[in-house]
């Protein structure tokens, strides 16, 4: 299926009547995205067409703060999400009525905006790579669409991220920091997902709105590791978040891991191997007082104020 939507492949439209027509050949042509919680590439590990499959989708990680371009009070954020929240699906219908509206403009723009690609900044890349060229004019595309749903504001921000994505794209040699800091914002999706499971020493975010004060989060801290040790597996990781929490994944401290969080990890598409080189490379292995890291082997030993993140 992502071979016949991707890659053009045709498809024929048959008529059941005496003359035995069949109507005009069509192609699948268009470009969907799909939110996932697992990048889907991972789900298809082991494909025989792994590497074109690949070749074929785009991962954008929604927690990308170059990307996301917001770094102020995240309790902004709350408020968004409750708006978002209370007027769920409304913005859809005004969406495709605007699509509707101005279908033809919009493939016009869309050729537009895919054959300034080829001439303009970045030329070189994306006048030899078609499928990158037409996957950020689609972007470009929806940028302007938020601009005219959203407002001005809103579509120059869309923009600004676009074009973020668009040079990374046409820069082959991509800072491998930023990849290993996206295993880095798996990994604390992946804890705060299975925060119930952890016996945290220090501070725990609380999830409501508002102010989530020491005490509340040093309360529900405790109540989270009462609950993870009372399991029938018992906590599969410890914690130590060393300061009060801004928004669930603001995590900031020691983490170990039992085999049974590794075995979690492994499920959830993230390898120890790929998170200990993420760690290493960004300088967030645990270190002694000399400063010398140290030896996974000899995790179990550490007490966690010699450990530096």
């Amino acid at each position: 299926m992502i071979f016949m939507i991707c890659n053009g492949t045709q498809r024929v439209l048959a008529e059941a009547n005496d003359n035995k027509k069949a109507r005009k050949i069509k192609k699948w042509s268009f470009s969907p995205v799909v939110a996932s919680n697992k990048p889907i590439v991972e789900r298809l590990d082991g494909h025989e067409s792994i590497m074109a499959i690949k070749d074929r989708i785009w991962t954008i990680h929604t927690c990308d703060e170059e990307i996301l371009g917001f770094k102020g009070d995240l309790s902004i954020v709350n408020v968004w999400r409750r708006l978002l929240e209370e007027n769920y699906g409304h913005i859809y219908g005004i969406a495709i009525d605007y699509i509707k509206n101005n279908r033809i403009a919009l493939i016009k723009k869309f050729e537009d905006l895919r054959n300034e690609l080829y001439k303009k900044e970045y030329g070189d890349h994306y006048s030899k790579d078609m499928r990158d060229a037409e996957m950020i004019a689609s972007l470009q595309l929806g940028a302007d669409l938020v601009s005219e749903i959203f407002g001005e504001e809103a579509g120059l921000s869309a923009h600004r991220a676009v074009d973020v994505f668009k040079r990374r794209v046409a820069n082959t040699t991509f800072n491998a920091d930023n990849n290993y800091k996206i295993v880095i914002e798996r990994f604390k999706e992946w804890i705060a997902d299975n925060i119930g499971s952890i016996r945290i020493d220090g501070f725990a975010y609380t999830g409501s709105y508002g102010r989530n004060s020491e005490e509340q989060q040093l309360d529900q801290a405790e109540r989270l590791t009462n609950n993870a040790i009372m399991s029938n597996r018992g906590a599969i990781a410890g914690l130590e978040q060393s300061r009060p929490m801004q928004h669930r994944t603001d995590f900031e401290g020691c983490i170990w891991l039992k085999p049974e969080a590794e075995a979690s990890l492994k499920k959830s598409g993230i390898a120890i191997d790929e998170l200990t080189k993420a760690a290493k490379e960004l300088d967030l292995l645990p270190k002694t007082k000399r400063g010398e890291l140290i030896d996974k082997q000899k995790l179990s030993g550490i007490k966690y104020r010699d450990w530096e993140t």
